[in-house]
């Protein structure tokens, strides 16, 4: 993590008072241009942030909460925002909601221009627990929840599922159907993308004596579109026509993809080919093909995140909650009927 900068540190660099760095930030024509220049060159240099948030304590809260999520395209963010915004709107407080299109540049831009406009909370869902925005709002001393990844540091409330769970969940409910080729379509790099991985490809691994199988992942499938094009590049080979196959999605926008290719050029789900995707969005039920997902408790997850932040809000020496909820799963047409035993548990220290 980058050293803080603090403005002490500024005006002992340029060699002025704390006040005339004040004066700089805030653009007062009451410093000597000189002076200015000098000041800001150190400011650039440093990469000082100022404290927005510090700053913003002394004046009247904005009733406002940012929530920057990953991807407005996938349903999952939207349905969590919807578990969000009537407990913010029953606190008085409104939403301002954004999107980072998973590219940890924008997210931290996104996050410093909140900051800025002084929201009296945030809520991110970032790419990563320990990504460079999450660090500016630590130093910053915001309040803020992290969605959608599990926080190891004790000071940072987090909301997220048990997705190495999730994985195997899934993973365990297509062996059922004996495929002799099984895909795992990996979507985004995130945290949750890769837990959802390792917990399927661990499960696959203790089933592996037990079982003839071909195992194959394929990264980067991360839309409806790109799971329907990757369905028909396997037809085209015919590797799916001459394997009995099993397709494990890491999120239901993919899944539906897969299975509207499939049922596109006829081929027959779920005997020769069993889907499964993750989250639960609401479509996955009413899909031509109904699918079978692993799903999260979204709207609790939205919910929760946005309890937690009030909370913080009001007891700003409060510990920290870490809360990681289990996922389910929910079959449909789109697998062969089969049960699994898997032990839940749920985590909050």
């Amino acid at each position: 993590m980058k050293k803080h900068v603090t403005m002490q540190d500024i005006a002992r660099i340029a060699q002025v008072s704390t006040a005339t760095v004040s004066r700089v930030l805030s653009s007062s024509s009451k410093v000597h241009p000189d002076t200015k220049r000098r000041v800001e060159s150190v400011i650039a240099r440093e990469g000082y942030e100022p404290n927005h948030v510090a700053r913003s304590l002394s004046l009247r809260r904005t009733q406002t909460m940012g929530v920057v999520v990953g991807d407005f395209g996938n349903p999952f963010f939207v349905e969590i925002a919807r578990g969000i915004e009537p407990v913010l709107h029953e606190a008085g407080y409104a939403m301002f909601l954004t999107s980072t299109g998973w590219n940890p540049d924008k997210e931290f831009s996104l996050v410093r221009t909140l900051i800025r406009n002084r929201m009296d909370g945030l809520i991110l869902a970032p790419i990563f627990a320990d990504s460079p925005a999450v660090d500016l709002l630590q130093a910053q001393g915001a309040a803020f929840v992290l969605l959608n990844v599990h926080s190891r540091d004790p000071n940072t409330s987090s909301v997220s599922t048990d997705n190495v769970r999730g994985g195997a969940m899934a993973a365990e409910l297509l062996l059922t159907g004996k495929p002799s080729l099984i895909f795992a379509l990996q979507g985004f790099p995130h945290e949750s993308t890769f837990e959802r991985i390792q917990g399927f490809q661990e499960l696959l691994e203790k089933r592996q004596e037990r079982g003839n199988f071909e195992y194959r992942l394929v990264k980067d499938i991360r839309t409806y579109e790109e799971g329907y094009r990757l369905i028909q590049q396997l037809l085209a080979a015919a590797e799916i026509h001459r394997h009995k196959t099993a397709v494990f999605a890491t999120n239901d926008d993919v899944a539906m993809g897969v299975l509207a290719c499939l049922n596109d050029h006829a081929v027959a789900v779920p005997s020769q080919v069993a889907v499964i995707g993750y989250d639960d969005i609401p479509m996955a039920s009413r899909f031509q093909i109904p699918l079978t997902t692993i799903g999260q408790p979204i709207h609790e997850m939205g919910r929760l995140c946005a309890q937690e932040l009030l909370r913080r809000l009001r007891d700003e020496d409060s510990s920290a909650n870490h809360y990681r909820l289990l996922p389910r799963l929910v079959q449909r047409r789109s697998t062969q009927t089969g049960s699994i035993v898997i032990q839940n548990r749920s985590d909050k220290p």
